[in-house]
């Protein structure tokens, strides 16, 4: 990234009756019965307190792909 431009934010897009959610996967979580650990060397995971629902698709950056790790990745699909 160019000096400037934010981080992205990595999320996990769900839609449930409608109504899309986005739901973050931090570093550093605050382990709380609200956040699902997806890699415990990193304390890395879904945060739920975090989540927020999209109204708009265009609030969602499509152009940016941040990556996580592959074992990360497959732990969340579990």
């Amino acid at each position: 990234m160019k000096k400037g431009e934010t981080r992205p934010y990595i999320i996990l897009l769900i839609e449930i009756e409608k109504n899309k959610f986005a739901i973050p996967i931090r570093t550093n979580l605050h382990k709380t019965r609200d956040c699902y650990e997806s890699n415990p060397q990193t304390n890395s995971g879904l945060d739920y307190t975090k989540a927020v629902v999209i109204s708009r698709n265009d609030y969602i950056d499509s152009t940016r792909f941040p990556e996580i790790e592959h074992k990360e990745y497959n732990y969340i699909l579990e």
